[in-house]
């Protein structure tokens, strides 16, 4: 009995360690979809993102993407998002809240391919 009691505490912290490892990845895949396009691949972004967005942000996303997709085609922007850091703020049953750290190059012919940097961190409620 003694042996149960004491390693019940430790399996269970395992899974909530494991749990809040798989929300900081999805939270990162999640951001780097939707911040990181080609022109060659701008017309699948809102597709793409759809993997992770749903409701009314999936629609806002979609026509905020509608919306730039042709002038970032014209000038041929590329946006490359690397993830510097995630981790998990809270687990409350089925719903996560992450922070994710990122950085943030977008590149043009029209500026010379001057990268213009971002450092950005994003807060993502997950169900």
């Amino acid at each position: 009995a003694f042996a149960g009691a004491t390693v019940e505490p430790y399996l269970s912290e395992r899974a909530v360690v494991a749990t809040k490892l798989m929300v900081a990845r999805t939270a990162a895949n999640a951001i780097t979809t939707l911040w990181t396009y080609t022109p060659e691949n701008m017309d699948t972004l809102a597709d793409r993102a759809a993997n992770y967005l749903s409701g009314d942000f999936a629609a806002q996303y979609r026509r905020f993407v509608d919306q730039i997709a042709a002038a970032n085609k014209q000038a041929k922007i590329t946006n490359d998002t690397e993830v510097t850091g995630a981790a998990v703020e809270s687990l409350s049953g089925r719903d996560a809240v992450a922070i994710v750290y990122t950085n943030t190059t977008t590149t043009s012919p029209v500026t010379k391919n001057i990268p213009a940097l971002k450092y950005l961190s994003y807060r993502l409620f997950m169900k």
